[in-house]
């Protein structure tokens, strides 16, 4: 039996047409394919970095080995007490990230990991206490250290007293502060503490106020009795 010329043409196009929707059906289960793949590797992605955020928050909690409290008056009036060194830095809006003692007398021994992370903010406020029973305001390790890190405060607190530094527009640099603290080494005092093997220079009121005329740096210093920690935090956080 012979086809007619348009059975024929029938035939060719039925045959072109199933073709046709054959490779649309696979370029469409190709395409979701694709669609898929692309699907499972961003939510790897997002367990990654998920699992990245944990390892960063654990690293960031391993800094503090010491706690007394989650605010800055807290910590402020906590650390008064202690016989050992405690430093803990906030960041300018008053968030501690990190609370850290080394259990010595007269210093504290940050890692690099501090150092790093002091670095990644602007303006923080960097506290620590001077447990030496005497009028002992900022020393010149420990302007340097504010330098340093860019600071916005640096904070002392001892038993009866508060000493706070801020800089008016920008810090002097570490080698101006190194220069000028062992220029005026005469206004120092000099005490020696119970169990220690030497004496102890300590900076006086009036050397930190020539330091902050020169640098062009606000410097107060408070009686405990007359200016709280809760004053000395709301001052500086504004709230």
């Amino acid at each position: 039996m012979r086809l007619s010329t348009a059975n024929k043409t029938s035939k060719v196009a039925y045959c072109i047409a199933v073709v046709l929707l054959i490779a649309l059906s696979y370029g469409t289960l190709r395409s979701a394919g694709v669609i898929w793949s692309k699907l499972r590797a961003e939510a790897d992605g997002n367990k990654a970095n998920l699992g990245e955020d944990i390892e960063a928050e654990a690293s960031l909690d391993s800094l503090s080995n010491i706690d007394h409290g989650d605010t800055l008056a807290e910590v402020m009036e906590g650390i008064r007490r202690e016989d050992f060194e405690v430093t803990a830095v906030f960041t300018a809006d008053g968030e501690k990230l990190f609370e850290y003692t080394s259990y010595s007398g007269d210093n504290v021994q940050l890692s690099a990991e501090h150092v790093q992370l002091m670095r990644k903010y602007d303006g923080i406020i960097r506290l620590h206490n001077h447990p030496l029973e005497c009028h002992a305001s900022f020393s010149r390790s420990d302007l340097e250290s504010l330098v340093g890190c860019h600071a916005g405060y640096g904070i002392i607190v001892s038993r009866n007293a508060t000493y706070v530094v801020t800089p008016n527009r920008k810090w002097p640099s570490v080698d101006e502060i190194d220069a000028f603290m062992r220029g005026h080494t005469d206004m120092m005092e000099v005490v020696w503490p119970p169990d220690y093997d030497e004496e102890i220079p300590v900076t006086t009121r009036e050397l930190m106020e020539l330091v902050a005329e020169e640098y062009d740096l606000r410097y107060y210093e408070w009686s405990k009795s007359k200016v709280s920690s809760e004053e000395v935090a709301q001052a500086i956080l504004g709230g």
